[in-house]
């Protein structure tokens, strides 16, 4: 895999950990609480073991996340790969992440492909999708000449590894780990072991649980846990869904959002399911009378409890108490205009609120984040905003948070909710940057309209056993590029600024190349880190007011390349 940037020094101490905790271990299950950022640490430690072929199984709703994931953390994108029909033939063979869900892993038209391919890295992504040995899906992973058997290291990644039984976890640890069951390795002593297994009238019964302290214990060194359970923070994350964006269009028109809001109510409903696979409740917001009814009745398993504009007031505060008090009622489903104001509650029962959905103003939808984000929550709130590359919902979100910059500025307030820049404060800690601001992201594009800017350092900080969700999500770099192409009106044929005899382009080029130079020649994750920031240094000591080698002025750029190549000569890498 192609490295365009380096950004393990963006992670905190204890994610270092997990990267890690990945690399050193063949086969690992990397189990952090929901919102903590493992697809980060996964990312990394691909890097840190040198991985040229990564195959990534996810839910289909997280497919085109992963893509980004991999592009904010460093990847190259042309080396990224969403597998569908058209490409599954056409390949590379070299290197690659190849991204694919799990409903097409054991079709015939992908596994002709994939199965005679070896991976340096499988990712299996929401691995308790994998729990049941008889699914076709499952079949594939853990079988002889399956994709574990394909790869050198296999790392399952889910908050929630364990849906309900120890008999889920029994697949999983007899491919990846069959040492650690020691004599229990066969299904049926395992399951006596473990699940109270015994003979019943209907067959083996394996839906108990004993031993589990035992258990637990053969799963040290295999399973990293940490959770996210610190003084009460709040984080904002955006999650990209699978939608095509060419079939939509960029306009402000009510009737294209309505549209949009309906194609979204599928890929959604995925997402929120993947939630409350490890979260007890969610909130989850729309805007639209038919996008709530379609979310109502593709969620009335969860036996959602619902407000929008017409519910009667006095109905509003059984809705919510129904919401607290009634186990079944997993789902709480609001009108973002609606549910802003008057209603309390929610706080004491729920810390996941999802928008389907958004609106223009910044003053709504903090209004929304407060129903949870208020005083009687006990917990970290993480609120994910689920959006449609290239389309107006990134038109709307960039415009509010826009407005609402302009709000600060004018009442000098910097606690107002709505901030992609802000994660939780720890205890004798500093703020943590979520994103960078909207200014530093414009200043970047300024030089590097075809690279991927510099995106947020927010990533979940832990304690030694827990952690605070931070933002994990790619910034929608490509459409402020192409937002800022538009706005950019060519009155000539663009000239190339040539200074001392080198390009634009060919600096940025030579300074990827320095960087994959450095990649390859310090194996080690922490070598590789302490020499980048050495580099890191020695350019702004000569160049302090400048974030990075790509924010430096034209005719600076041969100066910062000899300031580079004389210090890969120092430390001998050419």
């Amino acid at each position: 895999m192609r490295i365009v940037k380096d950004t393990y020094d963006l992670l905190f101490p204890d994610q270092k950990t997990g990267v890690e905790f990945l690399y050193k271990n063949r086969s690992a299950l990397l189990a952090d609480e929901f919102g903590t950022g493992k697809t980060a640490q996964a990312i990394h430690a691909c890097i840190a073991v040198g991985a040229r072929t990564i195959l990534v199984i996810c839910t289909a709703s997280i497919k085109y996340n992963w893509r980004k994931e991999a592009i904010k953390w460093g990847f190259d994108e042309r080396d990224i790969y969403i597998l569908n029909d058209k490409n599954i033939t056409t390949l590379p063979q070299e290197r690659g992440m190849f991204i694919i869900n799990y409903e097409n892993i054991w079709r015939k038209r992908y596994v002709k492909v994939l199965a005679k391919r070896r991976y340096d890295v499988l990712i299996a992504d929401e691995c308790h999708r994998i729990k049941n040995p008889k699914a076709k899906c499952s079949k594939a992973v853990w079988l002889r000449n399956g994709y574990c058997d394909l790869s050198d290291y296999r790392w399952m990644l889910s908050a929630s590894p364990v849906l309900n039984r120890p008999v889920e976890l029994h697949s999983m640890l007899k491919k990846l780990c069959p040492e650690r069951l020691g004599g229990y390795i066969n299904y049926i002593d395992y399951t006596k072991r473990y699940c109270e297994g015994k003979d019943s009238k209907w067959g083996w019964d394996a839906d108990g649980a004993c031993n589990l302290e035992e258990l637990a214990g053969r799963l040290e060194g295999f399973m990293l846990r940490r959770l996210r359970k610190l003084p009460m923070g709040k984080m904002l994350q955006k999650i990209y869904l699978p939608i095509d964006s060419d079939k939509l269009y960029l306009s402000e028109d009510e009737s294209v959002r309505r549209t949009l809001g309906k194609l979204k109510v599928e890929p959604s409903v995925d997402h929120i399911e993947n939630i409350l696979e490890s979260e007890d409740k969610v909130l989850v917001f729309a805007y639209h009378h038919d996008v709530i009814h379609a979310l109502t009745e593709k969620l009335k398993k969860y036996n959602p409890a619902v407000i929008y504009g017409e519910t009667p007031v006095k109905d509003r505060g059984g809705l919510v108490e129904r919401f607290g008090n009634d186990k079944d009622t997993r789902v709480f489903i609001g009108q973002i205009t609606a549910v802003g104001e008057g209603v309390d509650g929610l706080q004491n029962s729920c810390s996941v609120g999802v928008f389907v959905e958004i609106c223009h103003t910044p003053g709504v939808i903090n209004q929304a984040i407060g129903r949870l984000y208020r005083t009687g929550q006990k917990r970290d709130c993480v609120f994910q905003f689920l959006l449609v590359a290239d389309s107006i919902d990134e038109q709307i979100l960039d415009s509010t948070i826009l407005k609402e910059h302009n709000i600060k500025e004018i009442l000098k307030d910097e606690n107002i909710g709505l901030d992609f820049k802000k994660a939780p404060t720890t205890k004798g800690g500093s703020e943590m940057s979520i994103e960078q601001s909207l200014d530093r992201i414009a200043k970047s594009l300024e030089t590097l309209v075809d690279v991927l800017a510099e995106v947020g350092k927010g990533q979940p900080t832990f304690t030694t056993n827990e952690c605070v969700a931070a933002d994990t999500i790619a910034e929608p770099v490509e459409q402020h590029v192409k937002e800022k192409k538009k706005r950019t009106k060519k009155v000539e044929a663009p000239k190339v600024e040539t200074v001392k005899g080198i390009t634009p382009e060919q600096y940025k080029q030579k300074m990827h190349d320095a960087a994959n130079l450095i990649s390859g020649f310090a194996t080690d994750p922490k070598k590789k880190s302490e020499m980048f920031a050495e580099l890191q240094s020695r350019f702004k000591s000569q160049y302090p007011t400048r974030l990075h080698v790509f924010d430096v002025e034209p005719k600076d750029q041969e100066d910062v390349v000899e300031l580079v190549d004389e210090y890969l000569k120092e430390k001998g890498v050419i």
